[in-house]
């Protein structure tokens, strides 16, 4: 029996099934994130973004990294659009990344501070908070960063 191939255009191209096209970035973001390095994956709509990390999510799991993914867009106020107050934003994005890793949410507040950037609240979370409770690597997939101020 013959595999069937799909195209699939916009969106998050699906891991299995579909035609993925490799390109040399693939190996640069696999090798950065193997190194445990900082990565940011910038480019306009439907350039790939978020397929590569889709296309990638199972070989960094079975190299022992836990792969999570958000969507900080679903965090803003709906009436506005807009982010809620920077410690209520916070609080939500760290919930569900606790939520995603099986871990208990309560402990991680205590790295959200009135005053602070997002940016800074977001770095304690994760190296005060997430990261030491950790037994593997992190990568954390944040979608839609650009709403977060």
């Amino acid at each position: 029996m013959t595999e069937r191939l799909h195209i699939q255009v916009g969106g998050t191209v699906p891991a299995r099934g579909f035609v993925y096209v490799r390109r040399p970035e693939d190996e640069q973001f696999l090798r950065l994130v193997r190194e445990g390095r900082w990565t940011n994956i910038v480019g306009c709509r439907t350039m790939g973004k978020s397929s590569v990390v889709a296309h990638w999510r199972s070989t960094l799991g079975t190299e022992g990294a836990r792969v999570v993914t958000i969507d900080a867009a679903g965090h803003l106020v709906p009436e506005t659009g807009h982010p809620p107050a920077a410690e209520e934003f916070m609080a939500r994005l760290a919930r569900e990344i606790a939520s995603e890793l099986n871990l208990d949410f309560e402990p991680l507040l205590a790295n959200i501070a009135s005053g602070q950037t997002c940016g800074a609240m977001l770095d304690r979370i994760l190296v005060d908070g997430i990261l030491p409770r950790l037994s593997c690597r992190l990568l954390l997939v944040i979608d839609e960063s650009d709403v977060i101020r």
